[in-house]
Order: C-alpha cells, then sequence, then structure tokens
C-alpha cells in the first residue's frame, strides 16, 4: 500500500512495517508496528484525517499513528481480534467510517474515541447493508457515504 500524505510524505505500507520516504535526503525510514519487526498484523490501509492523524486498518484492527513522535496505538480493544480493516474514511463532520472482512462487524462509525455505531447486514431489514464485507469507502463531495 502507497499513501501520500498532506504534507507529500510518500508512505509505504508492506505486511507490518510503515516505510516513509524522506524526499528530501534520499531515504527510507522504518517503523514497525508496535516496534516489533515480528509482530504478525498485516497493513492493509493507510488514512490521514483532517487532523492529520494517522489511522492504519490491519489484519488485527486499528491503529493510530502518531507521525510526530512516531508511537502506534492500538485501538478497538473490545473486537480483540475479529477486527479486520481494510478500508477507512472521513465524513464532512470528522467522523471516520471503517469496514473490512469481517463477518460479524461490517461498517463502522467512529469518532476516534469510541464506536459510534455498527452497521450489519439484517436479513429482516431491507434497507440494511448488502454485505458485512466491505473493501472501499469513499465521501462524495454531497456528503454520502459509498461503501464497496
Amino acid at each position: 500500500y502507497i499513501y501520500e500524505d498532506k504534507d507529500r510524505n510518500l508512505w509505504i505500507a508492506n505486511n507490518n512495517c510503515l516505510n516513509l520516504y524522506n524526499r528530501d535526503k534520499d531515504y527510507f525510514e522504518r517503523y514497525y508496528i508496535n516496534n516489533d519487526p515480528q509482530n504478525k498484523s498485516i497493513i492493509y490501509h493507510l488514512f490521514e484525517d483532517s487532523r492529520k492523524n494517522f489511522w492504519i486498518g490491519t489484519s488485527n484492527g486499528l491503529i493510530k499513528f502518531d507521525g510526530k513522535n512516531r508511537i502506534f496505538q492500538q485501538l478497538l480493544p473490545e473486537f480483540k481480534d475479529n477486527l479486520s480493516i481494510r478500508t477507512i474514511t472521513e465524513d464532512k463532520n470528522g467522523i471516520l467510517w471503517m469496514g473490512g472482512d469481517n463477518e460479524e462487524v461490517g461498517l463502522i462509525k467512529f469518532d476516534g474515541i469510541k464506536v459510534l455505531q455498527i452497521f450489519k447486514t439484517d436479513s429482516k431489514k431491507q434497507n440494511s447493508l448488502s454485505s458485512n464485507y466491505i473493501y472501499s469507502l469513499a465521501a462524495d463531495k454531497y456528503y454520502n457515504i459509498w461503501i464497496g
């Protein structure tokens, strides 16, 4: 996964590691999740919100990365190993929306501290999600959240 942040830094994610390419010095800085090269998390998605927070979707849930101090913080411990985050976006109010390949979770609405709501497939409700497996999210200029 490759991501260019708002300061034009180039981040390259592979398995359990973030690599920051320093364009001025022409070299890479490497940051392992929790400073542990043996960590088994796989990075699927990087997202920088409107407040310049970095959010990392992994095979073991959500991680907030403090880019200034280079500190990883595992979030949403209530889901433990049942949360794989494949995609993250932000709405006009600064609320994060996340999805992944989670049979039991679906779409998560998150304020950066706590889960506000979880949307799931429900065969008894016509307007529920069609699937709990979500691989892409996007917010358009009309403030709609598109799910794929």
